[in-house]
This record gives C-alpha cells, structure tokens and sequence, in this order.
C-alpha cells in the first residue's frame, strides 16, 4: 500500500486572529473557520487555508489554538514555540499503514486509529520518524467538501 498524498500541514499559534489575519494576506486565500463542534477539543480553533482543490480532495494549511492553558496545542507551544506541530498524509487503509509502519520501525501514538469526524487517523512517535510529527488519515466520503464547509455536512 502506497500513501495518497499530503492534505494538511498544520502549525500551533497563540494569537490565532492575528495568524489568521498573517495567512491570508500571505497566501491571498480567503480562511475557513472550521465548526468548534467537529474538533476534537471543544476548546480549540482551527482555521484552514486550501491550497489546492481537486474536488473530491484537497490540501489545506491550518492554523490551530486552543484557549485553554492546560490544552496539548498551549503545552506543545510552551516547549517548543510556534510553529510547525503536524503533517497529514492520506491513505486508503490506516490499519494497513499501521502495520507497514510497525515493520519498518515506526512507533504509533495509539494502537488502534482514532475515529474524527472526517475518517480515521494515528499519528507516529515523531522520535520514530526522524523528527517528523506525521499523522495518517483514511477519509471518509465528503471529507473534502466537508472542510470547505467549514466541517458542516
């Protein structure tokens, strides 16, 4: 099995409306707020920029924060900053991905993927990959489209 492609680069800020603000000036693309409700934190936003739009799938530049101190995004910035936190790649099988990863060395934060509300995703140890924070994704139909909806159906 042979990953699809990349759909999103994601990067932790403090000031997400001035960030927001930054991005869209830079890229000349207009933001899509995603909807609180499909986060997997209720107190975080996320923001995308797509970069490409091939119909059915896509790759965005997303923005995240999350206001709550005690957050992984706010802990992960403390330790290392803003800044780059993650690379998602898709692919037709996590579960199959997972197992190709373990025989290559690769370490998973879970040992199942995790359902959200656009497929289902793991992501590795970084120390395993080099440095590299992946994650991988097997979407769900709509998906895309879904994203430009600002995570409404």
């Amino acid at each position: 099995m042979r990953v699809n492609f990349c759909f999103d680069f994601v990067i932790a800020v403090k000031d997400h409306d001035a960030s927001v603000r930054k991005y869209a000036t830079l890229f000349g693309i207009e933001p899509i707020e995603l909807d609180p409700e499909t986060l997997p934190d209720a107190n975080s936003r996320c923001t995308i920029f797509p970069l490409w739009d091939l119909g059915e799938r896509g790759m965005v530049f997303s923005v995240i924060s999350s206001s709550d101190p005690a957050s992984a995004i706010n802990a992960r910035i403390r330790k290392h900053g803003e800044g780059f936190v993650l690379f998602g790649v898709d692919v037709d099988d996590v579960d199959a991905l997972m197992r190709q990863g373990e025989a290559a060395g690769v370490a998973f934060q879970t040992q199942e993927p995790v359902a959200y509300d656009y497929g289902r995703m793991v992501n590795v140890r970084p120390e395993t990959t080099h440095s590299i924070p992946l994650f991988f994704s097997t979407h769900r139909p709509g998906w895309w489209q879904k994203s430009l909806n600002s995570g409404r159906d």
